[in-house]
């Protein structure tokens, strides 16, 4: 990678990253409840080198997913995950060209997918594997295992979706379920996004996340050089009545153009499926048209989904003609043909940044589906009355004609900026989505922007600054299809972006968006988090361009400590 009034809640003692709350005695009990706040990422170890106060990037989490076992009731979440990376100003001996006195690398021979797991959403393990990733014999992980063993890197951007396990007579269990978590990869020969293309991987659990089958790459056999895929998405059709149960969707942007991420590349939305239970996926396709996008603008951003009758739905943002426009394709048939792209609404892209922040955030699309009934939701952030704000559309012909709803949460009409939406729904039909708040809390930005190189803001002038804004995360429910909702704040703390930031410093960071699992009584929104993140001065002061880059290992202590968390609110 958002007025309700919140229960009279009361503190309980508590393990450590585990925040539970609890209804005062006698107190009414009405639309969502906040139980409470758990942190899913383990805390990453000390530096232990001289002269070091911090731990960046090891500290840094962002982009999570999650996913529930609908049979076991059990959770998978994943993230980017820097964990299992190099120390800020430490050895890039793979590229001497890099100032190790500064430079807060990735190291291509380490993996920075992140896995957790829970038996009930609330209590999460990041579990310990090993890799021989770099030659040298096995080294405890705790990121995706298995890429080694195929000459891969995970690389973050993670999905998650639960489907039906295949059995050795070739039909899909009715008792046991596979979790399938996507995300890019490099291959290990092509490690730098320079040299190489990213794959889209897909890996495999029949344990609910303990334990992983190494990764499949759903796009081919490999990549070329000035490609890159991005934005994946991964689902698994486990309708009971679908013709098409036990068949997995992968979607991605592919960039095939050189430089990479240029504005002339013909980028498009890429789509595979598999038959088999994920041991091979098909020849991809692309569902988009093949613009140039100085032409007509870009496309970016897919999210998979699929209804009861096992229509096929694959949502992504586009332009059309120029104008920005959410759209959908449609498939009927398992995803061997689609509808060309259906156009769900236009919408006006979110500021970028936000007011008074650092951060980059995006109007990307989510979709969900009633497993019921059938009826499709989709949502994103749009610019509205000088705030960004969530829009929700709905379709109940499978996607050929869609209404946009009122708005979802109740913070546009107290002025906060939203963003990140997720969307899910539970199998009674219940809606919940998901979203990020960003509040101004009225203390005066302490600096602008100087457009450093590498910046994601090029242009200079953009105030921000340590305690400028505030970024809490909410869950609005509804049962009556969207039509309206009752919000609740999700997190117990709120976050300050000013600690979070990109690896070359030049920015705040909290990833591109979050996502959440819904059941009939329960919902589980996770989010990246910022409340043990502290600013940094020496890092905004080069921002601000009013001195050299430095590292932040050796004078700031808990700056970009960015972790997953998770709520469970009950309704």
């Amino acid at each position: 990678m958002r007025k309700y009034r919140l229960l009279s809640l009361v503190v309980l003692p508590a393990a450590a990253g585990l925040v539970l709350l609890q209804p005062l005695a006698g107190s009414a009990q009405s639309g969502p409840t906040l139980v409470s706040n758990s942190q899913a990422n383990m805390i990453a170890p000390a530096a232990r080198l001289k002269g070091y106060v911090d731990n960046f990037p090891r500290n840094k989490q962002n982009e999570p997913a999650i996913a529930r076992d609908p049979l076991t009731g059990a959770f998978v979440a994943g993230s980017n995950d820097e964990i299992d990376e190099d120390l800020c100003g430490t050895n890039p001996s793979w590229d001497p060209s890099l100032n190790n006195s500064v430079t807060c690398h990735f190291d291509p021979l380490v993996g920075s997918t992140g896995v957790y797991f829970s038996a009930d959403g609330v209590h999460w393990t990041q579990p310990t594997y090993s890799s021989n990733l770099d030659g040298n014999g096995p080294n405890p992980i705790h990121t995706l295992p298995g890429y080694d063993t195929v000459g891969l890197v995970s690389n973050g951007d993670p999905a998650i979706s639960f489907g039906p396990t295949l059995l050795p007579n070739g039909t899909f269990s009715r008792t046991a379920m596979t979790a399938y978590f996507g995300n890019l990869a490099f291959q290990r020969q092509l490690p730098s996004l320079t040299n190489g293309g990213a794959l889209f991987a897909i890996s495999r659990s029949y344990d609910d996340g303990q334990t992983w089958v190494p990764p499949v790459v759903a796009n081919g056999p490999g990549s070329t050089a000035g490609t890159f895929n991005d934005k994946d998405h991964v689902h698994a059709d486990a309708s009971p009545a679908s013709p098409f149960y036990g068949n997995v969707y992968g979607c991605y942007s592919l960039f095939p153009g050189s430089p990479l991420f240029s504005r002339e590349l013909n980028d498009r939305i890429m789509f595979v499926r598999s038959t088999d239970g994920g041991a091979t996926y098909s020849k991809p396709v692309f569902l988009s048209p093949d613009y140039n996008n100085n032409a007509v603008g870009g496309r970016q951003d897919c999210n998979i989904q699929s209804g009861p009758d096992g229509t096929v739905y694959v949502f992504w943002d586009d332009s059309i003609n120029k104008v920005p426009s959410m759209v959908v394709a449609v498939s009927h048939d398992g995803g061997q043909t689609f509808t060309k792209r259906i156009t769900v609404a236009a919408f006006n892209p979110v500021a970028f940044p936000l007011p008074n922040a650092l951060f980059r955030e995006f109007s990307y699309p989510t979709g969900a589906v009633d497993p019921r009934s059938g009826q499709v939701y989709d949502v994103w952030p749009t610019e509205t009355n000088g705030h960004a704000q969530i829009a929700l559309a709905t379709s109940v012909d499978r996607g050929q004609s869609w209404k946009v709803l009122s708005a979802v949460g109740v913070n546009e009409s107290a002025g906060d900026d939203v963003f990140f939406p997720a969307i899910d729904v539970s199998p009674n039909g219940t809606v919940v989505v998901s979203y990020n708040a960003l509040r101004q809390t009225g203390v005066a930005p302490a600096y602008t922007a100087a457009g450093q190189p590498g910046s994601d803001f090029t242009t200079p002038g953009q105030p921000f600054g340590p305690g400028a804004v505030a970024q809490d995360t909410y869950a609005a429910v509804s049962t009556d299809h969207g039509l309206s909702f009752s919000a609740i704040r999700a997190s117990t703390t709120s976050g300050d972006p000013d600690g979070a930031s990109a690896n070359n410093l030049t920015d705040q960071f909290i990833g591109d968006y979050t996502t959440v699992a819904a059941t009939d009584h329960a919902a589980y929104p996770i989010w990246t988090d910022e409340r043990n993140a502290a600013p940094c001065t020496p890092v905004d002061q080069y921002r601000a361009g009013q001195i050299a880059k430095s590292n932040p290992d050796l004078s700031c202590r808990n700056f970009g400590n960015t972790d997953i968390f998770t709520a469970l609110v009950t309704y």
